[in-house]
């Protein structure tokens, strides 16, 4: 059985459990810190960012609610994640996996 978590942004803390999520889903880039980075499995943990394309002008929503691939690498990497790959299947966002 799969299983992931969806993270929403927290003001206060987030509760994660150290070393205890292989998958997460997180909404916002910007708000990522380092108690969701130590939240991962060690080897095989990966988090996910499902983004509105930057780069395409048609895209019906507000440029300030769009990244491209680029800016989320720029702010998750130095976290110390691990860019794995960017799918581009749907056709308004990019699906950024990271791993540990």
């Amino acid at each position: 059985m799969f299983s992931f978590w969806l993270l929403q942004g927290f003001r206060r803390g987030n509760k994660l459990k150290p070393n205890g999520y292989p998958l997460l889903l997180w909404e916002r880039p910007e708000r990522i810190g380092w108690s969701v980075r130590n939240a991962f499995r060690k080897k095989d943990g990966r988090v996910v960012f499902v983004e509105f394309r930057k780069e395409d002008p048609d895209v019906p929503i507000q440029p300030l609610h769009k990244m491209s691939v680029e800016q989320v690498r720029k702010e998750i990497e130095p976290l110390g994640f691990k860019f794995q790959k960017s799918l581009e299947f749907l056709p308004w966002q990019h699906i950024i996996i990271f791993g540990r």
